[in-house]
């Protein structure tokens, strides 16, 4: 089963996927397993027919909400053959994409009793979750992020914890979680011993995601610093460092900077054929972004193209590394190309899977430089098109839950959008 909505909170800034892992990592990891919880009353045994479902045809399937230990999975069954596919956990993305989408009306109701109507109910949930993973000491089966992929134990508990702390609006304690675990692997050796250094530099990179995340750009960059400092790190493992740096600085409109911390990431990484298949897609999209802040418009298309004419094979999500689609939506973004982001956007039944619904919110924030706006670009022309998203506004009582109960800094308050202006677009 496909996962239900595209991660739409990397549009505020995620650290890009894995590039480039040393030998011993390069074998890619199986495929992440769906999250699959021994099931609880009252919902052991229920089936997506009833009112409070949604059929999806574009996938053959009808979905459901079903609660399981105080938080609520997706469950999904083959209309033709009744096969119930394994629960999976409703990741932030899930629930404020099911929220947005007309169609999906059926699962409101219950999906707002859990929320709440202003997204308490939301946060309780996601702290409760997150102090059940440090009491029980037993990381939560998820579909990973690439970081979740390559490490285990308790950093991966960590990594979990911190991120729903962070979604809950807890940020500083996300950042102390992630910190002490990091200072810990300092004091066993990590800088020096191959079997901790990807663990530390996780760490690392949740940080300063979440720091920037949080509104303190130059801080999340020091701590990206300090990963670019290490000359002694495994190369692959500082190529992952490296290229993390640069995609923020690409999207954080600082060009030159990007491509000196891209090439050198490329150098880091080693020969090409060492790669894990499909990593230069990553490399190729910040670089293309960041010539295209620069003027050279010969340079970004090159780089494009090899995002763009990648094979089928490589276009999927595999080995840590993300989908094309994925890929070439961030690139959009980053290119304040609001023709490429509406074109992505999709208005049959894959509303649960594009991230049509986070365009469309006027309630979501990022503080990327200039990203709000292109992003409202890409939703007039949405609305001035024959294939507007079955889409809603969220109301604003649930604006703080959206966005991860993150203010906008006063110097990065939404200025009014012009008309459409956006780029002929690259697709």
């Amino acid at each position: 089963m496909k996962r239900l909505v595209w991660g739409a909170a990397s549009l505020a800034c995620s650290a890009a996927a894995l590039a480039a892992p040393p030998a011993a990592e390069r074998k890619a990891p199986s495929p992440p397993r769906v999250a699959a919880v021994p099931l609880s009353l009252p919902d052991p045994d229920r089936e997506c027919a009833s009112a409070e479902s949604v059929l999806l045809p574009r996938y053959g399937v009808r979905i459901c909400l079903v609660e399981q230990r105080g938080w609520l999975m997706l469950r999904a069954e083959d209309v033709s053959t009744g096969r119930r596919y394994p629960d999976m956990v409703a990741e932030y993305d899930n629930v404020f994409g099911i929220l947005a989408s007309t169609k999906a009306a059926p699962l409101w109701p219950r999906l707002m009793a859990f929320v709440g109507e202003d997204g308490e109910g939301w946060r309780r949930a996601l702290r409760k979750r997150a102090d059940d993973l440090l009491t029980t000491g037993v990381p939560r089966p998820r579909e990973g992020s690439p970081l979740e992929n390559f490490v285990g134990g308790s950093v991966l508990i960590t990594l979990q914890a911190a991120e729903l702390y962070w979604q809950a609006g807890d940020a500083a304690l996300a950042i102390k979680l992630l910190k002490d675990k990091r200072l810990e692997l300092e004091s066993l050796g990590a800088l020096t011993n191959p079997n901790l250094q990807f663990s530390w530099i996780s760490l690392l990179l949740r940080q300063a995601k979440l720091e920037i995340n949080s509104g303190d750009l130059e801080g999340g960059l020091y701590l990206y610093r300090l990963i670019a400092g290490q000359k002694q790190l495994d190369g692959g493992f500082r190529a992952n460092g490296l290229v993390n740096h640069a995609a923020v600085l690409a999207e954080y409109d600082r060009p030159r900077e990007a491509i000196v911390m891209l090439d050198a990431a490329e150098k880091a990484a080693g020969p090409r054929g060492g790669w894990v298949p499909g990593s230069e897609r990553q490399f190729a999209w910040i670089r293309a972004c960041a010539l295209n802040q620069l003027g050279d418009a010969k340079g970004a298309k090159k780089a494009m193209a090899v995002i763009t004419k990648a094979s089928p094979t490589l276009r999927r999500a595999s080995g840590g590394i993300a989908s094309t689609e994925s890929i070439e939506l961030r690139m959009a973004y980053c290119m304040n190309d609001d023709a490429a982001i509406a074109a992505m956007l999709h208005s049959d039944d894959s509303y649960l899977y594009e991230p049509a619904w986070f365009a469309m919110q006027d309630g979501a924030i990022s503080l990327q430089p200039g990203k709000d706006a292109v992003r409202l670009r890409a939703r007039q022309r949405l609305i001035g098109s024959t294939t507007v998203p079955a889409v809603r506004q969220l109301p604003a009582a649930l604006h703080p839950a959206l966005n991860f109960w993150v203010s906008r800094p006063a110097e990065t308050r939404a200025v009014p959008v012009p008309g459409v202006v956006g780029t002929k677009g690259w697709r």
